[in-house]
Parts: C-alpha cells; structure tokens; sequence
C-alpha cells in the first residue's frame, strides 16, 4: 500500500474527520513537484484541487495514467497524484495558493514552493525537491560546502511572507526536506509561533551540528524526518538524528522515490534500522566529504558537473543513456580530479545508472572501458567487500596522481554564491 493506495482508503473523511497527518503532509510535498508553472501562476491562484485538476486537462490535455515501474519522474507522478487526490472528497477541496519560483541555470538555482490552505484548518507550506534538470542537482551537492544556498534564503522569505495568522505545517521531499528545515530554524519568533509540524522526508542535512544549534533545540518536538532504508540523500551531511525509517517497495537509491513508501491505515510502515549499503555509504561519504576543505569540495563539485555536463545532457533522466555513452570516457579523462575522487564519482555514477536503466549498466560493465569492474560486481552491494574500489584502482591506476587539481583547490579562495533574487 503506498500514498495512491491511501487515497483510495482515506479519502472519503474529510480533514475535520480525520486531522491532517504524516501521509497527508507527504501527499502535500509530493504536489509541490506538480508543473503549476506551465499554467501561468495568475491562472490557478486560490483554485481547489478539483479545479486544479480541471484546468490541466482543458490546456495540457489528459493526465496518463501512470505505470509505477518505469515512471520515476516527480513532475510526471505529481501530476497523476493530483488528479487521484482531486477526485477524493478529502484533497478536493484544499485551496493551492502563493505558488512562487526561482530558475537559473547559469547560476544553480532552482526553488519552487506552494501552499495548500484546508478549510478550516492549517496552512500546508511545502517546498519542492530537486527537479530533474543538473542546475538543481548542482545546488543540492553546493549544500556540501556552503553555509546557505539561494535557494535556502528563498525559502526562509517565502516561509516569512506566508504569515496570515493561520496554523502553518512545514514540508518537502529531497531538497525540499532541507529548505522546510531552513525556512523553520531562520524563521521570526511571530512566524515560528504558528509552525505547528515540519516535515522532512528524506532531506540532506547542514553543514552545522544540528544537535548544537540552540534554534534546533527549540523546534525538534515539532520535527518529523522520515528516510527510507536506503536512504543515500537524506544521509548527506549532519542531520538529526532523531529520524524514522520507512520501508519502501523500491531497493537501492529508488528508494528515495516516495511514490513507493509503504503505508498502513494513516501511517507509515517502519522498519527498525537502515540497511548496511546505506550505513556503509553514509559513513563512506561523511569520511570522504568530512576530510576535504570548503574549497576543494566546491572545486570537486565543480568538476564532476563539467564531466556530466560534457555528455550533452540537461536532465537527469537523460543521464542514464548519456553516462554510458560518454560519461565514463570523459570522467577518466578529466584532469580536474584525483584518481581518488574519480573512484568515488564512478562508483556514484554506477549506482546511478544501475537505477535508471539496468540494460545499459550491464552493457556497459562488460564493455572493454570497465571490465575490470565486472570481474567485482557480483550485486549492488558488493562494494561493501571491497571489489568494486580494487576494480576502480585499476581503472583510475593509469590517470596520474591528480595533484594539480589538490593543490589548485588548495591555493583557490572560496568563490561566493550568488544573492537570491525575490522569487
């Protein structure tokens, strides 16, 4: 049973029936993924669902059914969940308001944000994840190394700008995990006064010890952070630690898809642990990320961008196809990165391209460019024994020390992000 699942299930009882709850606020962060900007912000403004709904299928045409097996993408699976919710007596009455974005490719920037107002109830603020263009994915991997990205600032405004004296519940997935903690923990002691529950699902975390921040400590009974078993994103950097798991009918980074966590009655199915791919990964990155300075962890950021810019794609559903045909090449060719950081970007482009298209990570590790790896990779966690860094070894062996690229980020001072504009 998953969120579409609930639906059929719960959406019978209004929300003055049955109060708003974990799965809902996921259902709420899951629309925020929905395209409100292909129909003019002006156009949909204080609009229901229902009429949300509505007004796709007059200009955008007929919203497809899914196929849950082979569409992974947000925007594409918001969608569906918007017509599923719109059509339930619970969801189609909810107002979508304020919806306000921010795009810049040039400059890494992508924010997107709704509110969705119940009758008679809270404000839902949520906070959309990264979309599936690099720009986004390349303002996630900036939290690495700064202390606030533009799209962190802009949503603590929009959280701000929010105020209307309501009750206001916090959300978002992936990055928008992240962004509804910011906006909370910046947020004025008259605004924070009205947030009532801050949901993070699987979220990365801070460059700062969440467990010493003082605003932190006044705001954890109201945090709610959910991760999947194999959760690799929520993982990143420090996060509290007070966080649930849930089970997923996904394995692998899929996991991260919250279209497939499981749910039973009003709740999620939890598990008591993480597995050990996910432990062993995020103790792998925390090291490895812990271990480099604020400077080189832009300089790599930069580089691995460079290489998967190079292939031609734009977005990250295209990576798959385009990692196979020239990702590789051109990650051990670069000359920006250590034969150390070339292992840990070929073993996270692996798993990428294991996720998106397993035919194509097959042809790809028996081709003659990585047959090394082959010969270790018996199952997605065999890098827990080791194979996969000796077959990364021999295929980086060849590539030189990589000291330029140290020393250069060594001597290079820290470049600052640009200031947000007004979304």
């Amino acid at each position: 049973m998953n969120i579409l699942d609930y639906l059929d299930w719960r959406g019978d009882l209004s929300f003055a029936a049955a109060e708003i709850g974990e799965v809902d606020a996921l259902i709420f962060a899951w629309l925020s993924y929905y395209r409100f900007e292909e129909l003019g912000e002006a156009a949909f403004d204080g609009l229901t669902l229902a009429e949300l709904a509505a007004l796709h299928e007059r200009k955008l045409g007929p919203i497809q059914k899914l196929n849950p097996k082979t569409t992974i993408e947000p925007s594409v699976t918001a969608a569906w969940l918007l017509r599923s919710a719109a059509s339930t007596p619970r969801f189609s009455s909810v107002r979508a308001r304020d919806f306000k974005r921010a795009a810049d490719a040039e400059r890494g920037i992508q924010f997107a944000a709704v509110s969705f107002l119940i009758d008679g109830g809270p404000r839902v603020v949520a906070f959309r994840g990264t979309d599936n263009t690099l720009a986004g994915w390349k303002e996630d991997c900036y939290l690495a190394f700064s202390e606030a990205v533009p799209a962190q600032k802009l949503a603590e405004r929009y959280l701000e700008g929010t105020a209307d004296g309501r009750e206001a519940l916090v959300c978002g997935h992936s990055k928008g995990g992240n962004l509804a903690m910011y906006a909370a923990l910046h947020a004025s002691d008259a605004r924070l006064a009205d947030v009532r529950r801050v949901y993070n699902f699987d979220g990365p975390g801070f460059n700062f010890d969440l467990q010493k921040s003082e605003r932190y400590n006044r705001v954890r009974e109201r945090v709610d952070t959910i991760v999947p078993e194999s959760s690799v994103v929520g993982m990143l950097l420090n996060h509290e630690e007070d966080y649930r798991i849930v089970r997923s009918q996904m394995a692998g980074i899929l996991q991260h898809d919250a279209m497939f966590w499981q749910v039973l009655g009003p709740r999620f199915v939890y598990a008591d642990k993480r597995n050990a791919s996910s432990v062993y990964l995020d103790r792998t990155l925390r090291g490895w990320i812990d271990g480099m300075s604020f400077e080189e962890r832009k300089e790599f950021v930069d580089a691995v961008f460079s290489v998967l810019e190079s292939t031609g794609a734009t977005l990250t559903s295209e990576l798959p196809e385009k990692i196979a045909q020239t990702g590789v090449k051109n990650l051990l060719s670069a000359d920006t990165l250590n034969p150390e950081q070339k292992r840990m970007v070929l073993r996270l482009l692996l798993n990428l391209l294991k996720a998106g298209n397993a035919n194509l990570y097959d042809s790809m590790l028996r081709s003659e460019l990585a047959g090394e790896i082959a010969k270790g990779l018996a199952d997605g966690t065999s890098y827990l024994s080791g194979a996969i860094d000796r077959g990364l070894d021999a295929l980086t062996e060849r590539l030189g020390s990589g000291r330029g690229a140290r020393e250069r980020a060594k001597s290079a001072g820290p470049e600052s992000l640009p200031e947000p504009e007004e979304p």
